[in-house]
């Protein structure tokens, strides 16, 4: 379960860099201060009822002097973006996001779309518990150790891939050397 959490972040990552770098370069500074102010604003609102805690009380500050050095119009235009359930500083759901910058034969939509569902772990619990006598459930483990070592060496293959794709679109944008 943690490495499709981890899949699916890189996955969003991924899906957020090729939009970011689909804009217009003239564009690439300003929407780097909005995605920066993104997380700053976020940040402030998830920690909000717990921000005088004492593990919490220095990073919260931090992020409110943060959010003084943004342009006040980009913080304004967040905060309503928020409040109208655009939670992500490109205005849209990673679905609709993975639609437009599919490439090729990609269906990055799908993807995106059946790990998260695979993240949420409802497929895990139909699949994977039993239930075998009322009030204890069997997490279905791993067959056998070999098993457990191709599903790991799988994972690692696929985050391994994720990460070169993320450096391949970033490279070809600046013009610096691909990962073959």
């Amino acid at each position: 379960m943690v490495a499709n959490t981890h899949y699916r972040q890189m996955l969003e990552i991924q899906l957020q860099i090729r939009y970011f770098l689909s804009l217009d370069e003239d564009k690439w500074e300003a929407t780097s201060q909005k995605v920066s102010a993104y997380g700053c604003v976020e940040y402030l609102d998830k920690l909000e009822t717990v921000k005088d805690h004492p593990t919490v009380k220095a990073g919260y500050r931090e992020a409110e002097e943060q959010l003084k050095n943004y342009n006040q119009h980009i913080i304004a235009e967040i905060k309503q973006d928020r409040s109208n359930r655009k939670w992500y500083w490109f205005g849209t759901s990673f679905s609709s996001i993975a639609v437009e910058v599919s490439r090729g034969g990609e269906d990055l939509k799908t993807l995106y779309q059946l790990q998260s569902a695979d993240m949420h772990g409802s497929w895990g619990l139909t699949f994977e518990v039993s239930n075998p006598k009322p009030g204890s459930l069997d997490f279905r483990g791993y067959p056998d150790k070999a098993t457990m070592y191709a599903w790991a060496a799988d994972s690692l293959d696929v985050a391994t891939w994720t990460f070169v794709n993320i450096w391949n679109d970033v490279a070809n944008a600046v013009g610096a050397p691909i990962v073959k």
